[in-house]
């Protein structure tokens, strides 16, 4: 039986950004940024929107063995003077299963990440930041606060779910 699952979709970071640099962000004009699947013959696979001057990048990888997420795509854009970039990471898929499930395909192969009752602090700490940053020489994790009007401070319709602001060093 499944209780319940959650789905982290594409995670945003946005980072050094100073009240200045949010208020150049909110009057910057924007473009069309295109990442082609090379995998699949070059076929545009992803288009999304970045500041007029800045640098970006994306990324489409194909795990053909993963069962759930086959395809994971992240992506970069940067600041021509490197004070701010904002980043998605590829979209990690938990679930929280009956412990009956002990044969639940996971990991590598599966593709899903089984934790049962994972909390917020804990997935973004374990499945994000040392999956994306741990490498990191001097890593720090600072602090971490529930966030719960992301929508509405997007201007977007509520949501049901979860969100939380990790500081990192």
């Amino acid at each position: 039986m499944v209780r319940g699952f959650l789905t982290l979709v594409s995670l945003l970071a946005l980072s050094a950004c100073s009240k200045d640099a949010a208020k150049t962000l909110s009057t910057q004009k924007f473009r069309v940024q295109e990442v082609a699947d090379k995998d699949q013959g070059g076929l545009i696979a992803v288009r999304f929107a970045a500041p007029q001057d800045w640098k970006a990048s994306g990324l489409i990888e194909w795990h053909y063995s993963d069962l759930y997420t086959p395809v994971r795509f992240s992506s970069r854009a940067e600041a021509p003077d490197g004070s701010a970039w904002i980043e998605t990471y590829p979209a990690e898929l938990f679930f929280w299963l009956d412990p009956r499930w002990d044969n639940f395909k996971q990991g590598a192969n599966g593709s899903g990440i089984h934790y049962t009752n994972v909390t917020i602090e804990q997935a973004m700490q374990r499945y994000v930041i040392s999956r994306y940053r741990g490498k990191e020489k001097n890593l720090q994790i600072l602090g971490h606060r529930p966030v719960s009007n992301l929508a509405k401070a997007l201007n977007q319709p509520s949501i049901e779910g979860e969100g939380i602001d990790f500081r990192v060093r």
